[in-house]
């Protein structure tokens, strides 16, 4: 449940678990010793690549033959750590190239000095060396490499750049520092250098990724401006998706959109998440309201977002929703009933007229 803890475990303390579809069984992974890193699943080899628990190296498990053992691919060179006094992290989530040799790293290290310093690069899995292709002074984070060009990287300038005002009336406005004429959160980088996407229709974006063909950058216009996207050759910019968002997905065949939004501003919060048919210009809701599982005074420890998005070859929607009970759960949608259901002209909603 959501409930805080009087004397809470280890915040580092996870367990790992993988729903098999053709087996129609859940099970947990053994042995699981990964510190937070999101990992990685080649769903074409069954692998899962995740950060080993010394935060230093790289481990890949077979999730065919032996899903409960892992074994170790490389050792990071410790060159990396030359400054610095401790690793917070190294990497948001793991992402990796097509022929699995490279792995991108957007790690934070603490050094003598009080600030921190974020780095994004490349690991080289065969010989364990790290090649930064940017440092920034602000927290980047939520990393990724463009699965096409494994030249191209992803990384996000985290909101620490805000500044949060509490009026008197309790009411919290946000300011941007005064170099930030755009709005600041994407940047691709390569190896000679990084390069920031300035939102051009709506000035604001949150929670970026590459499209699987890696054609396309997209980003959720946060809270209103539905979702843009990019594309990487030409750079024009157009709106792909109107629904309100916090997290955003797009298809492997980039022809639907998934999309939540939270209600409030507080760890618990209310839920929707919504189907959008870029074919069609029509939508529904997969859940039009899950309940809170906290309150504003009494937040949950967990991220209890619900990061939804398409897999097993765009079959399925998967995400996390909360219940009435205030507990979290992983929920199936299968995505052939959501293309129907904006499709059929009988069930469909109305076609929305806007400027995609």
């Amino acid at each position: 449940k959501g409930d805080p803890l009087e004397s809470p475990p280890d915040i580092w303390s996870r367990k790992l678990w993988m729903v098999d579809f053709l087996k129609d069984e859940v099970r947990e992974l053994k042995n699981w010793d990964s510190r937070g890193e999101f990992p990685f699943v080649d769903t074409k080899a069954d692998k899962l690549y995740y950060i080993g628990a010394d935060k230093m190296s790289l481990w890949v498990r077979d999730l065919r033959e032996n899903p409960d053992a892992g074994v170790k691919l490389c050792s990071f060179d410790r060159s990396l750590l030359e400054g610095a006094t401790e690793v917070d992290r190294m990497c948001t989530h793991l992402t990796m190239s097509p022929d699995r040799t490279r792995a991108f790293l957007d790690y934070s290290l603490r050094g003598t000095a009080p600030e921190r310093r974020y780095h994004d690069g490349v690991l080289d899995v065969r010989t364990g060396k790290v090649t930064d292709w940017a440092v920034t002074a602000f927290c980047s984070n939520h990393g990724s490499l463009n699965s096409a060009n494994p030249d191209l990287g992803l990384y996000a300038y985290e909101g620490c750049w805000d500044r949060r005002i509490v009026g008197a009336d309790g009411k919290v406005t946000t300011k941007w520092r005064p170099e930030c004429d755009v709005f600041p959160r994407v940047w691709l980088c390569s190896p000679s250098g990084s390069r920031m996407v300035v939102p051009k229709i709506w000035n604001r974006a949150t929670h970026e990724n590459f499209s699987d063909d890696g054609k396309l950058v997209y980003w959720c216009c946060c809270p209103d401006g539905g979702i843009c996207a990019m594309d990487l050759e030409t750079g024009r910019q157009r709106r792909i998706c109107p629904y309100s968002n916090n997290h955003a997905y797009l298809s492997a065949n980039n022809r639907w959109v998934v999309v939540d939004r939270g209600h409030n501003e507080f760890r618990g919060r209310p839920w929707s998440v919504a189907f959008w048919n870029r074919e069609t210009f029509r939508g529904v809701y997969v859940h039009t309201k899950r309940p809170a599982i906290a309150t504003p005074s009494r937040q949950s420890r967990l991220h209890p977002d619900a990061h939804p998005q398409f897999v097993c070859g765009d079959r399925y929607l998967v995400m996390t929703a909360n219940d009435d009970e205030r507990r979290m759960n992983l929920c199936v949608t299968p995505v052939e009933q959501l293309v129907r259901r904006t499709t059929d002209a009988a069930t469909a909603p109305k076609p929305k007229s806007i400027p995609l």
